[in-house]
């Protein structure tokens, strides 16, 4: 029950704090389509981070399983991760081509910037 009621604290907590985001976003995204381009432009930002994440432990696996020489042990542990890493990056790579297909069926701009476009005034001598 205490476990409960802290998740439920946890929860309402992470919405209020993040109340103004939505707020300030309603300028940006002041229809359905508006929204969906934000958040695609955020997951268009967020998955190659990810990506590369996920290929750094694999690469970390790989050389763990080099380095563990002809411990049995510790070679069976780092295939386990090779092959976690593999299916990580599968899935973030599906989720990603996901996303890009639904957002070229809605007709979404993957080019999406975040904030406003700003163009520098000319100053004439």
């Amino acid at each position: 029950m205490n476990k409960t009621i802290k998740r439920g604290a946890q929860i309402v907590s992470a919405t209020l704090l993040l109340s103004p985001l939505a707020a300030f976003a309603a300028g940006g995204a002041s229809n359905l389509g508006g929204l969906l381009n934000m958040v695609n432009s955020i997951v268009q930002f967020l998955i190659p981070m990810v990506i590369a994440l996920g290929v750094l432990y694999f690469l970390w696996s790989v050389f763990s399983y080099i380095g563990a020489g002809d411990d049995e042990e510790k070679r069976k542990a780092a295939r386990g991760k090779m092959i976690y890493g593999v299916i990580a990056i599968f899935v973030m790579v599906s989720l990603w081509g996901l996303v890009n297909f639904i957002g070229g069926t809605l007709g979404l701009d993957s080019t999406a910037q975040a904030g406003p476009s700003y163009t520098v005034p000319s100053i004439a001598i």
